[in-house]
């Protein structure tokens, strides 16, 4: 075989080579995350108690599962990989005697409170996170009684609610806030002065000015100058300027 041929061959095999390589590269299906019911049963079975909270969230940009479960121990905040099912922290946020005080303690089991105090330390534990509590209400739902509270945390606001009793968290919900655009958006735009539109306004129509009003109108902001016509009593014109970059956008003529 001749050294052209060899040639031939060893571009073919390296273009197959190269095919299949971004065939598996491209074609591999992404990975998801588990499934909620797959990751319950899962945190179930290793810590024998019962799921209070579970919650998909971000913990310092990562995706995680936010579990809080009770087990015969106490209170526990878990994180979960949502992708792997790897348990990535384990936290005990309170202990049994603390939610559930025993006869020995003076109380009746299950009838004493948890304190303001204690309900600020389930949540610090559970968030995992800077987190600031706006509110806690006392309330009561079906003769049981329940803390609302309103917390501000990275990723937005959110609400708990949580069993004035046993410490079981009732709902959490987080309402994530909108992604920020750049710093510049952020600035209201500089408008021209009223004196500014007046000027610009009788460049367009010779007369008296009656009055001026910003308004905005579907977001962006404008410059309504009514004028008096020259020289033709009692005929206006009406023109909208816009009241940031001073562009004449239309001249209305009323009789």
């Amino acid at each position: 075989m001749g050294r052209a041929t060899w040639r031939k061959w060893a571009v073919v095999i390296g273009g197959v080579l190269v095919v299949t390589v971004l065939a598996f590269t491209f074609l591999k299906p992404s990975q998801s995350a588990l499934a909620e019911e797959e990751v319950r049963a899962s945190i179930g079975e290793q810590f024998a108690g019962t799921i209070q909270a579970f919650v998909h969230t971000k913990q310092n940009g990562v995706e995680v599962y936010q579990v809080t479960i009770l087990t015969e121990a106490g209170l526990y905040g878990v994180l979960v990989d949502p992708y792997s099912g790897e348990i990535l922290s384990l936290e005990q946020l309170a202990d049994r005697k603390q939610i559930e005080p025993g006869e020995n303690e003076g109380n009746a089991p299950g009838n004493s409170r948890l304190s303001v105090e204690q309900v600020k330390e389930l949540i610090a534990g559970m968030v995992e996170e800077d987190v600031t509590i706006v509110e806690i209400e006392q309330r009561q739902r079906n003769e049981r009684p329940f803390y609302a509270v309103v917390i501000e945390q990275r990723e937005g606001s959110g609400k708990i609610e949580i069993d004035a009793i046993s410490g079981e968290v009732l709902n959490y919900q987080v309402e994530e806030e909108p992604e920020k655009g750049r710093p510049g958006d952020e600035q209201p735009a500089q408008t021209i002065t009223k004196q500014e539109a007046e000027r610009i306004a009788l460049e367009q129509v010779s007369g008296h000015v009656e009055d001026v009003d910003l308004e905005d109108e579907d977001g962006r902001l404008l410059y309504e100058v009514e004028i008096e016509i020259e020289g033709q009593d009692g005929d206006e014109a009406t023109v909208l300027i816009d009241a940031v970059t001073g562009e004449v956008i239309t001249i209305i003529w009323e009789d």
